[in-house]
């Protein structure tokens, strides 16, 4: 399955687009989230692991958030001291495009915008998942 290549406005007005970072990046993980849901506050904290060990190896991870405000997305970033991209899915676009129908929602994506995984709630299998895909990078090289 392809990923729907998708142009958006990060938090801090910045522009992101899909097919660019993915073009630039061994993974793009994509996490749909809001700010109220319980199990999304959770795995942030593993999230901002993971793209501090792996940003340096080509993973880039963004967040989707669509309903929740401007102001608790930073509350969340701030008490879990996040450093990766935060995109605002205002009409619920992008949501609809992947088929989203529960936060939260976690995608792998390749630089030719494949899918390599996806998963609803928390993806306790993310981490071994990158780590054996950046793995065999290495080895193919």
């Amino acid at each position: 399955q392809m990923a729907t290549a998708f142009e958006g406005t990060t938090l801090d007005n910045g522009k992101f687009q899909l097919a660019s970072v993915a073009n630039t990046h061994k993974l793009v993980i994509l996490n749909f989230w809001e700010s109220w849901c319980g199990p999304c506050k959770m795995e942030m904290p593993d999230f901002q692991n993971l793209y501090a060990t792996y940003k340096d190896q080509g993973v880039e991870m963004i967040g989707v958030y669509g309903a929740s405000s401007d102001e608790s997305v930073k509350q969340v970033i701030a008490e879990h001291s996040l450093t990766f991209p935060m995109v605002h899915d205002h009409d619920g676009a992008i949501s609809k495009t992947y088929g989203v129908e529960a936060v939260p929602s976690t995608f792998v994506i390749a630089p030719d915008l494949k899918i390599l995984r996806s998963h609803e709630g928390i993806d306790m299998g993310l981490k071994a998942f990158v780590e054996e895909h950046l793995n065999e990078k290495d080895k193919s090289k």
